[in-house]
C-alpha cells in the first residue's frame, strides 16, 4: 500500500479462563472472543471478528492433551478496502508451524508477495509429556491446519497442513519454546521444515 493513512477504531473483548494454572495449564479451557470495528474517525473503515479457544485434558502419567482452534473474518464497507495490516496471515510459531511466519495464504502470482485473507481458520493438536519433571521440562508432538482465503475464495477451500515435535521449559525467565515442524505437502517455492524458538506463553 502506498500513502498515508490513519486507523483510528474501537475494540470489545470477552475473556473467559478455567485453567488450573495459566503459566502451563494441564486442564480446563481459555476462550477468547473479540470484535474491532474500524471508521470512527480516520480513513479506513473495516470490521474484524475473531473467535479462539484452547482446551486442556488431563491424561495418564502427568501426560496432556490439548486442542486450539482460531476463526477470523474481516471485512471493509463505505467502498474501502482492507488494509493490508488488517488482513490474516498463517505460518510461524504460534499459528502453522513448519512454515515461514505470515506465508500462509493468498499471494501473488506475479511479485511472489503474500497478499493476507479476510478469512483464517487454523488448529492446533498437540500432546504434551513430561521429560524432567523438576526441572519444569516437558516433550511435545503435534499436528497443525488451517489457511487463510481472500474475498474470491470460498472458506476451507484448501488446507495446509503440518507436525512436529518440540522440547518446552517452564524456565525461571519464563517459557521457552524449541519447536520443528514438518510441512507435509509443501509448494515449491517452501521448506520442507523449519525450526523455531520463542520466549513467551506454551500455547
Amino acid at each position: 500500500e502506498e500513502g498515508k493513512s490513519t486507523i483510528s477504531s474501537i475494540t470489545s473483548s470477552f475473556n473467559r479462563n478455567t485453567t488450573d494454572y495459566r503459566p502451563d495449564p494441564s486442564r480446563g479451557g481459555v476462550l477468547d472472543v473479540s470484535w474491532e470495528f474500524a471508521g470512527l474517525g480516520g480513513t479506513e473503515k473495516f470490521s474484524k471478528y475473531l473467535f479462539d479457544y484452547r482446551h486442556f485434558w488431563p491424561a495418564f502419567w502427568g501426560t496432556t492433551f490439548v486442542t486450539h482452534g482460531q476463526i477470523g473474518y474481516v471485512h471493509a464497507y463505505d467502498g474501502k478496502e482492507i488494509p493490508l495490516d488488517e488482513r490474516f496471515y498463517l505460518g510461524g510459531i504460534n499459528t502453522i508451524r513448519g512454515f515461514e511466519t505470515r506465508e500462509v495464504g493468498p499471494r501473488d502470482p506475479e511479485t511472489g508477495d503474500f497478499t493476507g485473507g479476510n478469512k483464517e481458520t487454523f488448529f492446533n493438536f498437540e500432546y504434551v509429556f513430561p521429560i524432567a519433571r523438576d526441572l519444569g521440562v516437558k516433550g511435545v508432538v503435534f499436528f497443525d491446519v488451517g489457511n487463510t482465503w481472500d474475498e474470491s475464495e470460498d472458506w476451507f477451500e484448501e488446507w495446509r497442513y503440518s507436525t512436529g515435535a518440540g522440547i518446552r521449559w517452564l524456565s525461571p525467565l519464563g517459557p521457552l519454546r524449541l519447536e520443528w515442524g514438518y510441512n507435509l505437502d509443501p509448494k515449491e517455492y517452501e521448506d520442507d521444515s523449519k525450526f523455531e524458538f520463542m520466549v513467551g506463553r506454551f500455547f
